[in-house]
C-alpha cells in the first residue's frame, strides 16, 4: 500500500516536470518569434527611414528644337521630401539624345532625296514627325525607372526655326505643334498642358542662355555669398559685374545678353530689351534681345542671295540657254563649291526683300556658288550686309545714336571689363578652325582664348582647307 502511494507520487512529479519543461519550452520559443519579429520591423523601419532621408529621382525630359536640329536632354534631381519647405536640390543631366534626320523621296523631283534635320522641316510631311522622336523616346522610357515616367514631365522649346516657319506660314507651324504634342501625350511621360510644347520668344531664349552660363560658372552662388557680406559692412559693390555676358550664335537667330549700369546717365532700357528674373532671393533685369535672322545659317543664306543679286545687277551673267547660274563666293574655300536651289535660297522670310530683287531678272533655279578664298573681299561683303540699314538713307533708327546699334536695334553701354562668353557657333567654328592646339583648363565648360593660339598655325590651316561643312550646327 505504502508502496503503490510512492509510485504515484513519483509520477505525478514527472508529469509535472514534463508540464514545466512544455512551458518553458513554449515561452522561449514565443520570445524567440518575438525576437524574429523585432528584428523584421526594425529593418522595415530603417528602410522606410532611410527612403525619407534618400528620395527617389525625379526626371525631366526636355527637347531643345532649334532651327537645324533637335535634341533631347534628360535631368534628374531628388524628389521633394521637404513636405513643401522648398529645399534646394542640385539639377544633374542623366543624357543625351541628338535626334537623326528623317531622309525621304522628293515626290516633286523624282530621284531626289529631303533631309528633314528640324522640326520646322516638317511642315509638309508632318506623318514623319512621329519616327523623328520615337527612337529617342523609346531610349528615355527604357533609362527612365518605369515607376517615375508618369512623374516625369516632357517639354519641347523651339527656337528661331520655328519664329521663322511661324512667320511663313501660321497654320502649318501650328500643325508641328499640335502633332508634337499628341506624340508626347501617347508617350507614358506627364504631360497635361499644351504649352509643354511651345515656340519660344526671343528674350526668352536669350534669358535661358544666360541664366544657363552664370549658373555653370557659379556666379550667381558667388554673387549670393557676396550679399551676405555686404549686409555687415558699408561698402558697395557692383554685383551684376559678377555676372558674365552671353552670346549666343545659332542657326536663325544670334543672341546678345549682359547686365548694364542703371543710373542718371544711361537710357532707360524700353521693356522689349529686358525682363526682371529673380534668383536666389534677387532681381536681375539684363538687357537681352535675339536678333532674328541673323543666326549662322539664315546670315549665310542672307549674303548669298546678295552676292547673287549683285552679280545679276552688273549685267557680267549671261543669262540666255544656263541651266544654272555660276557665282564666285569670296567667303567660301578656294576650289569648294556649293549648289543651292531657289527654294532654298529665298524660302526663308530672312530673304524676302532678296528675293523681290532676284524674280526681276530670271527664273533660273540653280545656283553654283565657286569658292575665290579672298578673305579681304568676304570681310568687305560681309561689312555690306551688317551696315546695311546703316548705309540706307530712308531707313531711321527710333533710339539715340549713342544706343543704336547694329541693325538699328537698342543696346546700352556695355560696362568696362564685362566678360563674354561665346556659345554654339561662336564655339563650333573656332574649335574646327583650332581644335587640339591648345588643351582648355579642366572645368565645367570647356573655355578658349583666342590669344592663346599661335596665328600663324591658324594661317596654314586655312591655306589648307580642302572641304567645307555648311550646315554643322
Amino acid at each position: 500500500m505504502i508502496h503503490m502511494e510512492e509510485s504515484s507520487q513519483k509520477v505525478k512529479k514527472q508529469r509535472q516536470q514534463t508540464n514545466m519543461r512544455s512551458i518553458i519550452n513554449f515561452l522561449q520559443g514565443v520570445a524567440f518569434t518575438l525576437f524574429i519579429f523585432a528584428i523584421i520591423l526594425s529593418i522595415y523601419l530603417i528602410s522606410i527611414y532611410s527612403a525619407r532621408l534618400k528620395p527617389l529621382d525625379t526626371y525631366a525630359i526636355v527637347f531643345d528644337a532649334g532651327s537645324s536640329h533637335t535634341e533631347m536632354f534628360v535631368y534628374y534631381w531628388p524628389a521633394d521630401k521637404s513636405d513643401g519647405l522648398g529645399t534646394t536640390s542640385t539639377v544633374n543631366e542623366y543624357f543625351v539624345c541628338p535626334l537623326i534626320s528623317i531622309i525621304i523621296n522628293d515626290t516633286t523631283k523624282p530621284g531626289e532625296l529631303i533631309k528633314l534635320k528640324a522640326i520646322s522641316d516638317f511642315e509638309q510631311h508632318l506623318e514623319y514627325l512621329d519616327d523623328y522622336f520615337q527612337p529617342c523616346l523609346t531610349k528615355a522610357i527604357s533609362k527612365i525607372p518605369s515607376n517615375r515616367h508618369k512623374f516625369s514631365p516632357i517639354f519641347l522649346g523651339a527656337t528661331a526655326g520655328m519664329r521663322l516657319a511661324r512667320l511663313r506660314n501660321v497654320t502649318k507651324s501650328l500643325q508641328v505643334l499640335e502633332t508634337i504634342r499628341e506624340i508626347f501625350s501617347n508617350s507614358p511621360f506627364q504631360f497635361v498642358v499644351a504649352r509643354q510644347v511651345r515656340i519660344l520668344t526671343g528674350i526668352e531664349e536669350a534669358i535661358d542662355g544666360w541664366i544657363t552660363t552664370n549658373i555653370l560658372l557659379e556666379n550667381f552662388k558667388h554673387r549670393h555669398s557676396k550679399k551676405k557680406q555686404l549686409e555687415h559692412s558699408s561698402s558697395q559693390i557692383e554685383f551684376d559685374s559678377d555676372m558674365v555676358g552671353v552670346l549666343d550664335l545659332g542657326g536663325a537667330s544670334t543672341q546678345v545678353t549682359f547686365t548694364y549700369k542703371n543710373d542718371n546717365n544711361t537710357e532707360q532700357v524700353p521693356d522689349e530689351f529686358t525682363t526682371n528674373i529673380t534668383l536666389f532671393d534677387t532681381v536681375y533685369s539684363p538687357y537681352a534681345h535675339s536678333y532674328l535672322c541673323w543666326g549662322k545659317n539664315e546670315a549665310l543664306r542672307r549674303y548669298r542671295a546678295r552676292l547673287l543679286n549683285a552679280a545679276l545687277d552688273s549685267k557680267r551673267l549671261h543669262l540666255s540657254n544656263l541651266k544654272y547660274i555660276s557665282i564666285a563666293d569670296p567667303c567660301l574655300a578656294r576650289g569648294a563649291n556649293d549648289t543651292l536651289t531657289v527654294n532654298s535660297l529665298f524660302r526663308s522670310p530672312c530673304t524676302i526683300n532678296e528675293k523681290q530683287i532676284y524674280i526681276k531678272y530670271t527664273n533660273i533655279s540653280l545656283f553654283k556658288f565657286t569658292g575665290t578664298g579672298n578673305a579681304s573681299q568676304c570681310r568687305q561683303n560681309l561689312l555690306h550686309l551688317f551696315d546695311a540699314k546703316r548705309n540706307d538713307k530712308t531707313a531711321n533708327c527710333s533710339f539715340t545714336k549713342e544706343y543704336c546699334t547694329f541693325d538699328h536695334t537698342f543696346q546700352p553701354k556695355i560696362p568696362e571689363n564685362l566678360k563674354f562668353i561665346g556659345l554654339s557657333g561662336y564655339y563650333y567654328v573656332f574649335n574646327n578652325l583650332a581644335h587640339g592646339m591648345v588643351k582648355p583648363k579642366e572645368s565645367t565648360t570647356e573655355r578658349y582664348k583666342l590669344r592663346d593660339f599661335p596665328q600663324d598655325i591658324i594661317a596654314k590651316r586655312l591655306v589648307n582647307v580642302v572641304s567645307v561643312t555648311l550646315n554643322y550646327c
